[in-house]
């Protein structure tokens, strides 16, 4: 589904759980295409992980930036408490959106988060992780941003 490891639009999936990811054509309109991470049998984390830059990446300290995209969940059961759909900002610090996993089924909703990268956002490695976490189903994410706000 790749070149060299490297998804649609430059995300990057563990070769370990190769099987698990597929890119998907069935998103909402205008969109290209969706990435879809899908778990049966025992409960797993699966990543899709894509560089924001490198040590003096886009993320600037002190300025406020938006996270958004589309997401579609299909019979997403965690393991535990801690299981679910989410997203990670890395920079200086982990930001995990949303603050409750999602779970369950539901068709294409829009999800949006705001954050402010922190004082040395310029001085780390930055990345946007889509995890399926400690649990088992399909998720599906399409049209996922990153930009900063006005």
């Amino acid at each position: 589904v790749g070149v060299d490891g490297k998804w649609a639009g430059g995300w990057i999936g563990s070769k370990r759980d190769e099987k698990n990811y597929r890119l998907v054509k069935d998103v909402p309109s205008g969109l290209p295409c969706g990435l879809e991470i899908a778990v049966s049998g025992s409960a797993k984390t699966v990543p899709l992980e894509q560089e924001i830059g490198g040590k003096s990446g886009p993320l600037k300290p002190g300025h406020r930036y938006r996270l958004s995209y589309f997401v579609k969940l299909d019979d997403v059961r965690p393991a535990g408490s801690d299981g679910g759909v989410c997203a990670r900002i890395w920079h200086d610090r982990n930001i995990w959106l949303p603050t409750h996993k999602l779970v369950g089924s539901m068709d294409w909703i829009h999800q949006e988060f705001f954050f402010t990268a922190g004082s040395n956002a310029d001085k780390c490695q930055q990345s946007c992780t889509l995890y399926l976490w400690n649990a088992t189903g399909k998720v599906t994410f399409a049209g996922v941003r990153l930009e900063e706000c006005p």
